[in-house]
């Protein structure tokens, strides 16, 4: 069993354990690098279970650096770097309420409109 989708904190205890025994002696670098963290690697499960599968996961993460890359990809060349720091700083924005939507969170009630950078102060509209 994947120690990560175990039911329990003790359970995925254990499935370390297993893992622990099973692969050290041909793995001891991985091991170490599981086993030294073990508290940390099961944090999530200091929270209710509901939110378990969000914290299990980076995907929000990587899909709001994936929109990111292909909006700069599809527009190269197209913007100043101005602008195109403006658009990409609204799709970080976008991207942090809907990440707030997600976790069934309350975004921020002031958000600021304006975005600093190598001297330049770019205002969203």
């Amino acid at each position: 069993m994947r120690f990560s989708k175990s039911p329990t904190r003790n359970h995925a205890k254990r499935a370390i354990a297993t893992f622990e025994t099973k692969y050290g002696a041909k793995y001891p670098k991985a091991v170490h690098c599981l086993t030294k963290d073990t508290d940390a690697l099961l944090a999530f499960y200091d929270f209710p279970a509901e939110h378990w599968v969000h914290l299990r996961t980076s995907n929000p993460i990587e899909s709001t650096f994936s929109m990111v890359r292909h909006r700069t990809i599809k527009v190269k060349g197209a913007f100043s770097n101005e602008s195109a720091l403006s658009m990409l700083y609204q799709l970080g924005v976008e991207a942090e309420k809907s990440c707030f939507r997600y976790c069934n969170k309350n975004p921020p009630k002031t958000t600021q409109n304006t975005f600093r950078y190598q001297g330049h102060t770019l205002a969203l509209r």
